[in-house]
């Protein structure tokens, strides 16, 4: 009986499980792209001391600096952060040119999307519920590389920072 209650117990978890943004990114890059390879090369959390780091070290910067100050605006308006940098092998800019790429996962808003050069970049958005902090997503395709950013906190002012920043590349 104790077996069965803990095989029920396993499966209802491992079954409501969903995938990640990351994971459902990777799965369509694989599904669009079947030649690439991702493997993951580089992974950064960003959490409550990490931030609090980061902002001393912003803080230290430049002030005169536009690329300082904007960073700083980003990262003052998350909780966390995850980013995430997968080596793409098999993939040239001619196959991403070629065939396009549309990922939005469910439940998630798209927001901004870019095709720049040979670059794809793409922010979507999920909005927190009942006064919790929402998400933000950022990635950007490139023929050798996905960077994917999570963040979550102030969704309004994540939105507002990160557009404000993508602006003032243009």
């Amino acid at each position: 009986m104790r077996y069965l209650l803990l095989l029920l117990v396993l499966a209802t978890v491992t079954g409501c499980r969903s995938l990640s943004p990351t994971e459902t990114a990777l799965d369509a890059i694989r599904r669009t792209y079947p030649e690439a390879r991702p493997t993951l090369e580089t992974t950064v959390n960003l959490g409550f001391f990490t931030r609090s780091l980061a902002l001393s070290v912003l803080a230290m910067g430049d002030r005169r600096d536009e690329d300082t100050q904007t960073l700083r605006r980003i990262v003052r308006t998350m909780r966390s952060a995850q980013i995430r940098r997968y080596r793409l092998a098999g993939l040239d800019s001619t196959t991403l040119a070629a065939r396009p790429f549309r990922f939005v996962p469910t439940g998630w808003e798209p927001i901004v999307r870019v095709r720049s050069g040979g670059d794809r970049i793409w922010v979507m958005g999920r909005p927190g519920e009942r006064g919790r902090p929402g998400t933000v997503m950022i990635g950007v395709l490139e023929p050798e590389a996905l960077t994917l950013v999570q963040a979550t906190g102030r969704y309004e002012r994540m939105l507002d920072a990160v557009s404000e920043a993508m602006a003032d590349d243009r």
